[in-house]
């Protein structure tokens, strides 16, 4: 077991195989947290740094090593006359880590280049090297990035429903397809890039060929939830993690069939009403993020539906029976909700990272503690 302690002093034992090496804590100079809840985040630029983006439309980069804050934007994608409805839906990096990706509320899009360079304080300066806007009718919700960012197609997903294909190096989308019959909640490619899932608010997954957007499978959402929020393959591409607000699931494809294992969450039916009735309400999707990660053979799953978890759950279970295993403790006592979980681009490397939303927004990097696991 590994002892630690919170914020205040108090002992807290670690007996997972996880434990926390490092936080980031998003309070201003007056001990204040910022009042915006973090959305996504990822390890970028070689595993040195995380990068995140909030519900406000600010985008942060912090130093690994240090925790310093070495690049901010505010108001990303939001401009003067755009009044709320601005938040950042979704950040994604390419496989480099050097050039950074994000979608915003008022469907814009925005590409950073993060080599641009370094100001004598240390600080990134950020180069913004492409700004899409207007990608979709309402809120761009989603993306999905190459290994070259650059020089390959980028995807992204609609409010309107639509998966698009853009091409940045000419003006406008070369493809698209009206992909559900609700809006788009997440869009991940396979590691080898020759197929994409989509998981919308209808509750359903769909896979499609990357090069022209043909559909090849349709696949149902977690047993007991209302939505998928979203799906991510596991590192050779043969089995699909599948989150929703109550529940997940993990597909495993297989040559002669298609299995479907069902991961239950404790008092799953207890969904809060105030979700649904925001799903149709705005332009703009609630705060629903559920982004988890397979790392190995275990699968991370942030529960963020307060009606079925406690505050900050992160459950952990086996890829291949979907068996729960054990939960991320948290490190300090918080009614914050852990919004996604993400790993280190090397997947040797034993580190991931989750983000958490208000009231005490903040990053945590975790190491994997060898004699435990």
């Amino acid at each position: 077991m590994v002892e630690n302690k919170d914020e205040i002093g108090n002992s807290i034992v670690f007996n997972q195989p996880w434990i926390p090496i490092m936080r980031i804590s998003f309070k201003d100079n007056n001990e204040k947290y910022n009042e915006s809840s973090i959305v996504r985040g990822v390890i970028t630029i070689n595993g040195q740094a995380a990068a995140c983006g909030t519900d406000k439309g600010e985008i942060y980069v912090h130093s690994l090593e240090t925790g310093k804050r070495i690049l901010s934007h505010e108001k990303v994608g939001i401009k003067n006359y755009e009044l709320g409805n601005g938040g950042l839906n979704d950040i994604k990096t390419d496989q480099s880590g050097n050039l950074l990706a994000a979608c915003f509320s008022p469907g814009a899009i925005s590409i950073y280049d993060l080599r641009a360079g370094i100001k004598k304080s240390g600080s990134l300066l950020g180069l913004t090297v492409m700004n899409l806007e207007n990608t979709h009718e309402g809120a761009c919700t989603c993306i999905s990035v190459p290994n070259e960012l650059l020089y390959q197609p980028i995807f992204s997903g609609g409010y309107d429903g639509y998966i698009r294909s853009w091409d940045l190096r000419k003006k406008g989308f070369f493809s698209q397809v009206l992909s559900h019959e609700a809006p788009v909640a997440s869009l991940e490619q396979s590691n080898d890039k020759r197929v994409l899932s989509s998981a919308s608010f209808d509750g359903k997954i769909r896979i499609w060929k990357s090069s022209d957007l043909k559909l090849l499978k349709t696949l149902s959402g977690p047993q007991g939830s209302n939505y998928s929020l979203h799906s991510i393959f596991s590192f050779n591409d043969e089995h699909l993690l599948c989150t929703g607000d109550s529940s997940s699931c993990i597909w495993k494809f297989g040559q002669e069939k298609t299995e479907k294992l069902n991961i239950s969450w404790e008092n799953s039916k207890k969904l809060q009403k105030d979700y649904s009735n925001n799903i149709y309400d705005n332009n703009h999707l609630p705060m629903l993020t559920g982004f988890s990660v397979i790392w190995r053979d275990q699968v991370f799953v942030p529960r963020i539906n307060p009606a079925t978890a406690p505050a900050g759950d992160a459950s952990v279970y086996c890829l291949h029976t979907a068996k729960y295993l054990y939960s991320l403790t948290p490190i300090s006592p918080s009614n914050a909700i852990i919004t996604s979980i993400s790993k280190h681009p090397d997947l040797n490397n034993n580190l991931i990272m989750t983000t958490s939303s208000l009231p005490e927004p903040s990053i945590v990097l975790w190491r994997l503690n060898e004699i435990n696991s």
